[in-house]
């Protein structure tokens, strides 16, 4: 007699829940990774049981192995980790975003398993089931003790920097304030004695005279330009509506004779704005721009000076990366003298700084800096252009306000 058997196989396809297994191992390794590459971890606290649970990255930032960890499961464990002058104000943050129902940003120094002291920047978010109403505290925690010991470098040098710009700036107020008069002394014997000897000097002594008296006129030269430098930032400035249109009439005016004598054409063109600066400080920097011009001209050309002022163009803003809600103004100064060489562009407002020689072209290379120095007083920027015997562009940029 013979039995039949009969067989019920039951197939699952398992293949999907396989890959989505391996593709959660793999987004979890990428998160780990990213948490130690950025330095950051979090942990994540349930409201109902008061259980807290470290990711990876959270252990690395406070020196904890894999593993089980005695009390780790607790908020208390992680609280311990934080200096006692910042552990409370985080302990009411965590209590009112889980109170409220809201997210907090804090940040705090912890110490770390080996003692180590470290500067923990945290943002906390609560979120809460839609389906039993359950509530959970995620605090993301990155570890800023670099960047926050690079932020008090930077303001420890910057602040040096200051210093020892002012003491530069008292140095050169005080020395050529003291130089003019033993300078005075030497310029009035000088000329006492040309005046009473002149006659009895040959040649060669009279040419003495005469380089000692062109040399004291450009040591006071020197001085005069050395003192205006330093004044810049040294007097207090008082921030006047001025409109750049009659600062750079009254540069024009102080620049008269220069201008009569070189036979210059001065054209201005365009929009000039109110700003609030120095109208001392604007004029100043327009005769300093203006007596370049005249200076550095070409022989035998008519010197001819172009200023044209306009808002700031959203071509220039975008290349000095400069943003959109400032309202800035540009006034253009070019003129068709002997210009530079690109790559001196940034060399020419550098204190003391000369492209060409004292006997062709004489002055003490202090102008174009004091422009620069006087710009960026107003929190404004300056930049030239220029191609040899093709003139040169300066181009001075002002926020019409001061904030």
């Amino acid at each position: 007699m013979s039995r039949k058997l009969n067989f019920l196989v039951i197939a699952t396809d398992t293949g999907g829940n396989l890959k989505n297994i391996q593709e959660d191992e793999i987004i979890r390794e990428l998160l780990d990774e990213t948490e130690e590459l950025l330095q950051f971890g979090s942990w994540t606290l349930d409201d109902k049981s008061g259980r807290v649970v470290w990711t990876s990255g959270l252990r690395t930032v406070l020196g904890y192995p894999d593993g089980p960890v005695a009390g780790m499961d607790s908020i208390e464990f992680f609280l311990g980790h934080v200096t006692d002058d910042c552990r409370e104000p985080l302990q009411e943050a965590i209590e009112q975003a889980l109170a409220h129902k809201t997210g907090f940003s804090q940040e705090f120094s912890v110490r770390t398993r080996a003692g180590e002291l470290k500067q923990i920047s945290a943002k906390g978010r609560v979120v809460v089931d839609p389906l039993d109403g359950s509530v959970k505290l995620l605090c993301i925690n990155r570890d800023v003790t670099a960047l926050r010991n690079f932020e008090r470098e930077q303001e420890r040098s910057i602040n040096e920097l200051n210093r020892s710009n002012r003491d530069l700036e008292e140095f050169a107020y005080v020395a050529s304030h003291d130089l003019q008069e033993p300078l005075r002394k030497i310029s009035m014997f000088s000329e006492r004695l040309k005046s009473k000897y002149g006659d009895s000097l040959d040649q060669e002594g009279s040419l003495f005279i005469s380089r000692i008296l062109a040399s004291a006129a450009n040591m006071r030269t020197l001085i005069e330009n050395l003192l205006d430098f330093s004044r810049v930032n040294r007097r207090p400035t008082e921030l006047e509506d001025v409109e750049l249109q009659a600062a750079i009439d009254a540069a024009c005016t102080d620049l008269e004779l220069n201008i009569e004598e070189t036979g210059a054409v001065i054209e201005v063109n365009g929009e000039f704005p109110l700003v609030k600066a120095s109208s001392s400080d604007m004029k100043q920097l327009f005769v300093n721009i203006l007596s370049n011009a005249l200076k550095f001209r070409r022989q035998g050309v008519v010197p001819k000076v172009t200023i044209e002022g306009s808002r700031l163009s959203g071509e220039m803003r975008a290349r000095l990366q400069l943003p959109a809600g400032l309202d800035l103004y540009c006034v253009n100064i070019a003129d068709n003298g002997i210009g530079f060489e690109p790559e001196y562009a940034d060399r020419i407002f550098q204190i003391f700084q000369r492209l060409n020689g004292k006997a062709e072209y004489p002055g003490s290379g202090i102008g174009l800096a004091i422009c620069k120095k006087i710009v960026e007083k107003y929190n404004g920027f300056i930049f030239a252009e220029g191609r040899p015997d093709e003139g040169a562009t300066f181009s001075v940029i002002l926020p019409a306000n001061q904030t």
